[in-house]
């Protein structure tokens, strides 16, 4: 069955080649209806496009002049305009005030509200995205004789019709939190409904599209809506939804001007669930509370800043990868599973090394290591004069409560790569993170001590705590990863390492000898890496934590038994110089699997010496 929007999409593509007398009698029936506002809210812009193209056909010339038709449509737009704004009026007047300040039914305001998004909706009819453009073309075609080769909708492009001014001031009074009163009602105003402001912002959005001046001073107060408190707006998240709508819409039009807030519209990626107060509860009705959610705000941002990225509005700036990355562990799994497809997806396909070129860096700001050069070159990441720079505020993954979201975080890149792309990862978390910690004068050299001296005033020491527990978790994240066999060479997306054939199956007997031999070729240099360049280093660091008496001790000591049991002879080969070092080594390995064994309730998996990570890698991706 057709429905009425069905209907209405019928009337704006055809209605241009019906005869002049029923395009007269439809677009009288569908002026009426829209200046008594009787259409929906869903159907008031099908209904302004059918009542465009009825204008249009209504001309009963064989040739239609473009001036004609643009001078029907500014008449009964204006009209339109004129009705909304004493609705508007008349709803904020101190006796509609007084009657509606005792009422909490969502149905007075009907009416408002479709009056609100009848405006914006008038305010777009001839927009498109160059309204230059359009303004030449609809010159050139001025009289149009025939019919049969043109839309309707084409006679209007470039027809820019702009709400009174007195319109636009009713409707920025909608977007406060409380009405403005008279000095006879006192200092307390009535609040603004929820659904009023919501529609009210997307109104003002649509002006501003058109009205440069208008975005410049209205984008301020959209970021503004964006920085309340969750718990302010707990109760409102349909207006925070519309608002980070807008100016996603903005970023387009006004690129430079919106630059200055991704911050603002970043931090939508992880919003607060905060709890509203029992008389806030008490004041939503049912249909709002269907109409936003915050797992709604942080899917508009996805696709919202998604979107932008793949067009070249925005840039990776700062921290929003890493807020994007956090999305992907968020406690919604629709948010998190949508965040995932995104940046594993269409955000990859753009940029292939989008995640390798920024996994080491993922590892500090996880852990909120903000202290070290790499964190802070991170966060300085296209930084520039006229752009603000998107922070980490607001998110919580370091510790062992973000253990398991950061270990997924680490899944979730680690299963994109190629090999190639995971040897460098291994080579720069041996260069920059553990052999970075050998060095005295590293911030991640304090995580090799013991623990963090006492003697020092009260405020020193929590900043010395907090130093010592970000590096101490930027070591123990480096060595799980090393450990998981996400990280080896071959190893697929699924997680088995014998899948050469299968994954070579649809490819030329030429193609896939080449990715045989690329395989075989990058394991063998992953492998003489390992041994040559980062069991020296772990060695080194072993000895280092065993003089401290570190907790990391554990997790190197899983790393180094892990590669033993893989690399045993070309390990000893290694160590054959340095025979008590390796008898060393091998006494304490075998030491540390004997307790690992005696430890009640821990299992380890079949022909596995200790336990590893890959567990705890497996927990993190289910």
């Amino acid at each position: 069955f057709l429905s009425s929007r069905d209907c209405l999409c019928c009337l704006a593509e055809l209605g241009y080649y019906l005869s002049s007398e029923n395009a007269t009698r439809s677009a009288s029936s569908l002026k009426d209806l829209l200046f008594t506002h009787q259409i929906p809210l869903n159907l008031i812009c099908s209904a302004v496009s059918a009542l465009v193209s009825l204008t249009c056909a209504s001309q009963n010339e064989p040739t239609i002049s473009s001036d004609r038709v643009r001078t029907k449509c500014i008449e009964w737009i204006n009209k339109a305009f004129q009705v909304c704004e004493k609705n508007i009026q008349e709803f904020l007047s101190e006796k509609t005030l007084q009657l509606n300040k005792t009422s909490d039914d969502d149905g007075n305001f009907v009416t408002l509200e479709r009056s609100i998004f009848t405006a914006g909706e008038l305010s777009l009819v001839g927009f498109s995205l160059d309204d230059a453009e359009s303004t030449i073309q609809s010159k050139q075609n001025k009289n149009i004789r025939n019919k049969d080769f043109v839309d309707g909708s084409k006679l209007v492009k470039g027809l820019q019709i702009k709400p009174p001014s007195a319109l636009v001031q009713l409707i920025q009074t909608m977007l406060s939190r409380t009405l403005p009163t008279t000095e006879r009602q006192g200092k307390v105003g009535m609040l603004t409904p929820n659904t009023v402001r919501a529609h009210s912002f997307i109104a003002i959005g649509k002006f501003c599209i058109r009205n440069d001046y208008l975005a410049k001073e209205s984008v301020v107060l959209f970021a503004r809506e964006l920085h309340l408190s969750d718990v302010e707006v707990s109760h409102k998240f349909s207006v925070k939804s519309n608002a980070l709508i807008v100016l996603g819409d903005l970023a387009i039009q006004y690129t430079n001007m919106v630059d200055r807030h991704i911050h603002s519209m970043a931090c939508c990626l992880q919003h607060k669930r905060g709890v509203a107060s029992q008389h806030d509860q008490q004041s939503i009705s049912n249909e709002e509370k269907d109409i936003a959610s915050p797992s709604t705000i942080q899917k508009h941002a996805i696709i919202m800043l998604s979107s932008l990225l793949l067009q070249d509005y925005i840039k990776w700036r700062g921290l929003l990868f890493y807020r994007f990355l956090a999305a992907t562990v968020d406690e919604d799994e629709t948010v998190s599973q949508l965040a995932e497809n995104t940046l594993c997806g269409p955000l990859l396909s753009k940029q292939p090394d989008l995640l390798s070129s920024n996994f080491v860096e993922a590892i500090f700001v996880l852990n909120s290591c903000s202290v070290h050069p790499i964190y802070r070159a991170a966060a300085a990441t296209g930084e520039c004069d006229n752009s603000d720079i998107a922070g980490f505020d607001g998110i919580h993954l370091f510790g062992t409560k973000g253990r398991k979201k950061r270990l997924r975080a680490y899944y979730v890149m680690l299963s994109n790569m190629k090999d190639e792309e995971k040897v460098g990862i291994v080579a720069r978390l041996a260069k920059e993170v553990l052999g970075s910690a050998l060095e005295v004068t590293s911030g991640l050299s304090l995580a090799c001590r013991s623990a963090v001296s006492t003697n020092a005033q009260k405020d020193v020491r929590s900043i010395n705590v907090q130093k010592y527990e970000s590096a101490t978790n930027v070591l123990s994240d480096t060595f799980a990863v090393l450990t998981s066999p996400w990280c080896r060479v071959g190893r697929t997306s699924t997680g088995d390492e014998n899948q050469d054939d299968n994954d070579h199956a649809g490819l030329s007997a030429t193609t896939a000898q080449l990715a045989v031999v690329k395989g075989r070729l990058l394991s063998k240099i992953s492998r003489k890496h390992l041994i040559e360049t980062i069991v020296p280093i772990l060695c080194n660091l072993k000895t280092v934590l065993e003089s401290n008496r570190s907790a990391l001790l554990k997790d190197l000591m899983i790393y180094l038994v892990e590669i033993f049991r893989r690399y045993k002879g070309e390990v000893k080969e290694l160590l054959a110089t340095d025979p008590s070092l390796l008898s060393e080594l091998e006494f304490d390995m075998r030491q540390f699997e004997k307790k690992q064994k005696e430890t009640p309730g821990k299992k380890k998996s079949k022909g596995t010496p200790c336990i590893n990570t890959e567990n705890t890698f497996k927990q993190a991706t289910t």
